[in-house]
């Protein structure tokens, strides 16, 4: 045997050839020595594996406990580990002990296996059966201790036999000793050196044993005091060294675990501050959307020019925080020419020019270029009347709007600080260009068919109308040269003949006839006077015109005669149904969510307004195929039944018909249904309509489709109808790339929100399940420096599971799936634990918790939701009241109602804010003013589950003084509303058992 044993009985052998009369005697001792030596071995070996098989039942217990504890299999390893070793650790525990000379301690390790396959082999997988099938039960089996009195059994047991064993040793050593005592009695009888002798091996003994032994003791003196980079000094040999360079493995060891919970620890707040970050960012980003969203539609609904304009100079200007605002719009009545100042905000106009050219300027750069232009000055530039004098301005951004076909005006805007505009402005300012270009594009267009109809009305006023006489049966007396050019019948053919034969269409005959008399009647009480209205008639061609009336009765003689001046009104109809139509779409564009949802409820709204018997719209497929994505049709329109059906179930491949070739040239075109066009274009030959007319929406990367549309008339459709209806094509564009973007937008929530689940809640589990199992001490002991540091781990562990419980407890209610466990809730069990739970914080922040409650009956709800909400708001209201100030929990019986309300004394919240608290991630400023930590989820969640169980949240709150948080839930009586689902479950209990 080498090392110390070995060094030892080199001493004894040293000690025999001095000892040679006791020769004999010590050969015996030694022989005797030698068997105590392997008993004493097999005591250790069997030592040994009892410790190896007690710490394999504690891994087995500590791995089913964590198991039961967090439900995550990675627990179950250990105990995996531990099944395939127990079979080996029994084996040589028995091998260690003979049953021919273990004196009674073989039966002692024979009990402690048994007991130990029964735990391992019987009860855990048991326990982790239970544990999956019923997580609640397994933890209360835990809690009870039941298993760690098993386990503490088979502890006892093994204690018992490694005292059995260190009792056996110790007979051994005692049996050695006196063997030594024996030899070295006869070998100091013959030997008078032996003394000398012996001295001097025991101090070679205590160099290599008892100084490494003292080094090791120092060592570990020195770490208990704190130094934890304390070591022992290396030295000595055999199993003296080996102990020296245990302990010093052992130090690094745990210097090492202690360093790793620290940098878990920074890695944990690191996380958590990104989160922060990364919440804010998001938060931000909604406000930067609701923004846009606003601007959307408060552009949307601006028709007038005048009024568009002082809208974008509000808004963008409010986005960019600029001092001073000017717009530019294209010239209706010049469109080729200079641009025209239209709005001004924050300037004096009598110093501007009116007009602003390509080139000129730094705007002007920005009409010829058609890209933003943003400059910074030093001290020149612009000025602006200010308070006492006159402010230069040092930043300047502009912004072309860019139509169809040219630049439709350019935003300009200044600031007067030295601030320069943000990035972040700029780039929302400039995404609202797009909708500010449509926008403005669709007022050019309104006043330019503004200007056209007063140039119109201007030119119809100073021409003579067309004259028409009549007696008082209607019949033509008179017929001027304009009736003649509007009607197509000459004088000779018109007077003589009835005016509802003439030019009224037969369905209004008698309308106009009835209408007729009662003017005549009308005439003999009151007397003369002009009736003016608005008339359908028809010309000689069957044309169908709607005129407006100017009727003056005379009476003649003993009769009645008409003078009526008539004028074609049917423009200007048509003018107003296209505001109309474009007031319908801006309607329903404002309504629509989807992007999918838009297209149905456009084309009612354009083919209603506009008259149209049939509208549909056509949309690519991968194989550039157009195919119906949408067809509407007038009630009216029976006949075109069979036309609605070939469209449908029709299509167009790029450049053929008419959808096709305008989807291809990217402009409007029309075709007249009549002769052969009637079978590319799908009309049959009893379908009443005489042409129809296909638009493209959208162009170039922004195209989406083609609308088409038919009409009754034969009329081409012209140039200001085809721009209304491009510019209606334009805002659909807008509206659909922006519901795109919205689409998108939650998409990347949702995204956000799995990897939020994902990434964060899995280890976090772990982690702090780990932590609790080290805690416990399961692992070994931890001093109280390390305490201190797992218990920061843990409390930070399980503030980013609330947090992250949070965000997906808000994507449940968004997406629609959140599951409320309904059963038998006591509100006022659950308003009494959570005030009892909030009273250790409250004592903390020094405010008074009180709770007043009023019998109520059982409710049916999710206990667990409802003590969620009632957690929160309590909470919340300890959050924002200052130290002194106090929080009073009031639950009420209300008839069908149960009323909870949670007040305060805190810093309130400003009454313009209040309608937005139970948004996400909503912070009111009193709560940003006070640095206050938060993210805004726990009202939104408290609102979804009152929802959740039928009731409603209301808030009451004034600043400086406090708020109150007031949730009404409805009181449904356990007789009717659960009777029921008991006796379902007691007529599926025996088949659940």
């Amino acid at each position: 045997m080498r090392g110390l044993n070995g060094r030892l009985a080199i001493g004894a052998a040293l000690l025999l050839l001095v000892v040679a009369a006791a020769f004999a005697v010590t050969l015996h001792s030694v022989d005797r020595l030698h068997d105590a030596n392997r008993d004493l071995a097999r005591s250790l070996t069997a030592i040994a594996a009892a410790d190896r098989l007690e710490r394999l039942v504690i891994d087995a217990e500590t791995s089913q406990r964590g198991f039961i504890l967090t439900g995550d299999e990675a627990f179950l390893a250990p105990y995996d580990d531990a099944r395939r070793e127990l079979a080996g650790a029994e084996r040589a525990l028995l091998d260690a002990l003979p049953a021919s000379t273990s004196n009674g301690r073989r039966p002692l390790a024979e009990s402690a296996i048994a007991k130990v396959d029964e735990y391992v082999g019987r009860y855990v997988p048991g326990q982790v059966t239970l544990a999956t099938d019923d997580p609640a039960a397994a933890r209360a089996v835990v809690a009870s201790g039941r298993g760690k009195r098993r386990v503490d059994a088979i502890r006892a047991d093994f204690s018992a036999l490694e005292r059995a064993e260190r009792q056996h040793a110790a007979a051994v050593r005692e049996d050695s000793d006196a063997a030594a005592d024996r030899a070295t009695f006869f070998a100091l009888l013959g030997l008078i050196v032996c003394p000398l002798l012996v001295v001097l091996y025991g101090g070679y003994l205590s160099r290599l044993v008892v100084v490494p032994i003292r080094r090791v003791a120092a060592a570990a003196t020195r770490r208990a005091n704190g130094e934890f980079d304390a070591r022992a000094e290396a030295g000595g040999v055999a199993e003296a060294r080996t102990l020296i360079d245990a302990f010093n493995e052992m130090a690094d060891s745990a210097q090492h675990s202690r360093d790793e919970l620290e940098h878990q620890n920074a890695e944990l707040e690191a996380q958590q501050g990104e989160l922060e970050r990364t919440l804010e960012e998001l938060a931000r980003e909604k406000e930067r959307g609701d923004a846009f969203h606003r601007v959307v539609a408060r552009i949307s609904a601006a028709a007038e020019l005048e009024e568009l304009g002082d809208v974008l100079l509000e808004e963008i200007g409010d986005v960019l925080d600029a001092d001073a605002g000017l717009l530019y719009t294209l010239d209706v009545t010049d469109p080729e020419g200079p641009l025209l100042l239209s709005s001004a905000r924050g300037f004096d106009r009598s110093r501007l020019p009116r007009r602003l050219q390509p080139g000129s300027g730094l705007a002007g750069r920005a009409l010829a270029e058609r890209r933003a232009v943003h400059v910074e000055h030093g001290e020149g530039g612009l000025t602006i009347p200010a308070f006492g004098g006159e402010a230069a301005l040092r930043h300047e951004l502009h912004l072309p709007l860019l139509g169809s076909t040219r630049v439709a005006g350019v935003l300009s805007f200044g600031r007067v600080g030295e601030a320069p505009f943000s990035a972040t402005a700029i780039d929302l300012a400039g995404r609202l260009a797009d909708p500010a270009a449509v926008g403005l594009v669709r007022a050019l267009a309104t006043r330019y068919a503004q200007h056209h109809a007063e140039v119109n009305q201007a030119v119809l006023e100073t021409a003579q109308d067309a004259y028409i006489a009549a007696d008082h049966d209607a019949v033509v007396l008179d017929w001027s040269p304009q009736a003649e050019a509007l009607f197509g019948w000459s004088v000779e053919e018109a007077v003589g003949r009835r005016i509802p034969d003439l030019i009224v269409p037969p369905s209004e005959q008698q309308t106009f006839e009835n209408r007729y008399d009662q003017l005549l009647a009308d005439a003999e009480y009151v007397g003369t006077r002009t009736h003016r209205f608005a008339v359908t008639t028809c010309s000689r061609d069957r044309r169908e015109l709607t005129v407006e009336l100017s009727i003056v009765p005379l009476r003649v003689g003993t009769g009645w005669r008409t003078n009526a001046f008539v004028r074609d009104i049917s423009s200007r109809l048509l003018r107003e149904r296209e505001r109309e139509a474009r007031g319908a779409v801006s309607r329903v564009l404002a309504e629509v969510e989807g992007r999918e949802q838009l297209i149905d409820p456009t084309l009612a709204a354009l083919g209603e307004t506009m008259e149209w018997p049939l509208v549909a719209f056509w949309v690519p497929e991968p194989d550039g195929r157009l195919r119906c994505a949408g067809i509407w049709r007038a009630p009216e329109a029976e006949a075109l039944d069979g036309l609605v059906r070939q469209v449908r179930d029709g299509g167009h491949e790029p450049g053929a018909g008419l959808p096709g070739r305008v989807w291809s040239a990217g402009e409007a075109g029309w075709a007249a249904v009549a002769g052969e066009l009637l079978a590319t274009d799908g009309a049959p030959a009893e379908a009443n309509v005489g042409i129809t007319t296909a638009i493209p929406v959208g162009r170039g990367p922004h195209a989406v489709g083609v609308m088409q549309y038919w009409q009754h008339e034969g009329t081409p459709p012209d140039t200001e109808l085809l721009d209304t209806l491009d510019g209606i094509a334009g805002l659909v564009v807008q509206v659909a790339e922006k519901r795109a973007a919205e689409a998108e937008a939650d998409r990347l929530k949702n995204e956000f929100f799995a990897l939020v689940s994902h990434e964060l809640r899995t280890p976090l589990t772990s982690i702090v399940g780990y932590v609790e199992l080290v805690l416990e001490e399961e692992a070994g002991e931890v001093n109280e420096q390390q305490k201190r540091f797992l218990a920061i781990v843990e409390r930070n562990g399980k503030r980013l599971q609330r947090l992250v419980g949070d965000l997906l407890f808000v994507a449940q209610v968004e997406a629609g799936t959140l599951n409320l466990e309904h059963g038998r809730a006591s509100l006022e069990t659950v308003v009494r634990d959570a005030v009892d739970g909030a009273r250790p914080r409250a004592e903390q922040a020094q405010v008074t918790v009180t709770a007043t409650t009023e019998p109520v009956p059982q409710m049916r709800g999710d206990a667990d939701r409802l003590g969620q909400l009632v957690d929160n708001l309590i909470s919340n209201a300890l959050k924002f009241t200052p130290a002194g100030g106090s929080v009073t929990v009031a639950l009420r019986n209300r008839g069908d109602e149960a009323e909870l309300a949670v007040t305060d004394t805190g810093i309130g919240i400003p009454a313009a804010e209040q309608a937005r608290l139970f948004d996400r991630f909503f912070r009111a400023s009193t709560a940003v003013a006070e640095e206050i930590p938060g993210i805004g989820l726990g009202l939104s969640i408290c609102q979804a589950i009152a929802e959740g169980h039928g009731g409603r949240i209301q808030v009451e709150s004034e600043v400086g003084r406090g708020t109150t948080f007031r949730v009404l839930l409805p009181l449904r009586t356990t007789s009717d509303d659960e009777r029921p689902a008991e006796q379902a479950a007691n007529g599926n209990g025996a088949r659940g058992a």
